[in-house]
Formats: C-alpha cells, structure tokens, sequence
C-alpha cells in the first residue's frame, strides 16, 4: 500500500466512484443525487484553492483504496485554524485498517499546515466501528442531541482552550460533530500560533 496525494487526472473517477457510492449507501455524504466529473473538478479545484491535500491510499495495482481530505469548517475568522474532515474507503477494501491509515495522514499534513482542530460530522446512522476508530485517534464529541430543544435539534457548546471562551453551534437534525485537539499552543494576541 501506497500513501498518494490524488489528482483528477488520475483518481477523479475512482473518487467520484466513491463518493457515488456513500451518497446511493449511506448518509456520509448528504447529497441526493450522485455526483457528477463537473463536481469533482470543481471539488479538486478548491481542494487546490485552499491547499488542502487529498490523501489516498493505492494497492500494488494502482488502484485507489481510500482517500481523505479536509476543507473549511466555517467562513469565520475565529474558526481558521479548524478544519472538517472526512474519510472514504472503497467498499471492497473495507475494515482492513485502510481507514485509520488515511486518517493518521490526515492528523499529520493537518499538524504541518498549522491547523489547532480538526471536526469530523457523523449522525444517527454511522456505524458504531467508525465512531470507536474517531475515538482512538483522540476525537471527542463535541455536539450531540439535546434533549432540552426537543427532537430533531442539536446544540453545541464548545470551549477554546487558549482563550477558555465559549461559543455555541447548532446543526441538523441527527448531526454531530467530533472533535481532535492538534495542539495545545495558546495562540498569540493577534490570534495567530506562536510557532
């Protein structure tokens, strides 16, 4: 197993396959309508934009096994050292540690980019092995239902550890969001890591 970083020239259909794949089989994706090359262009070009890596993971055939990416989390100045990520492997190359793989990757390039947090969202229907495997790279959950707003409605409360500062959140129905810690540096005045 090889660890790549993907293109569209050469992975944007075993991409697109994919995430096709997690839209028709699962709630991963919260699409309705698979995807399409225009999309994955477009997707690759704001990977390209933002300088977020596309992480895969190719078997001795070349084929592509997995991949895993990060973007942005939200187009607010307090959250540019957060990112959300997400994880995919192919269904045939499934619970053979193909996954953690990709995501120890991703723990790494997020570190070398600077960034404090990385968010993952999973919901009602995410299997309970993909939950465990958020909680051995050291994610905790971060939001969950809350039973006070009543069904359907999630509220957060998350606490920033440089500043203690508290903010809230809120998602949709059957949402969550895990979180993971990067670093535990307190961020200068200016808001910008020290290092």
């Amino acid at each position: 197993m090889d660890v790549i970083q993907c293109d569209l020239a050469r992975h944007g259909r075993a991409i697109l396959a994919i995430f096709n794949d997690a839209i028709v089989n699962s709630t991963a994706l919260y699409d309705y309508k698979p995807r399409t090359m225009e999309h994955m262009a477009t997707w690759f070009e704001v990977k390209a934009k933002g300088k977020y890596p596309v992480i895969g993971i190719e078997n001795s055939d070349g084929e592509l096994m997995a991949f895993g990416s990060y973007g942005t989390f939200r187009a607010h100045p307090a959250y540019k050292y957060s990112v959300e990520h997400s994880v995919y492997v192919d269904a045939r190359f499934r619970r053979q540690g193909i996954g953690r793989r990709v995501m120890q990757e991703i723990i790494t390039a997020a570190q070398g980019q600077d960034y404090h947090v990385l968010i993952g969202a999973i919901d009602a229907s995410t299997p309970q092995v993909l939950v465990a495997g958020t909680e051995y790279y050291g994610f905790r959950l971060a939001l969950k239902k809350d039973k006070s707003t009543g069904a359907g409605s999630c509220a957060a409360r998350m606490r920033c550890r440089s500043c203690r500062r508290a903010w809230a959140g809120s998602c949709g129905p059957r949402r969550r969001f895990v979180r993971r810690r990067l670093c535990g540096r307190r961020l200068a005045a200016d808001g910008r890591c020290p290092r």
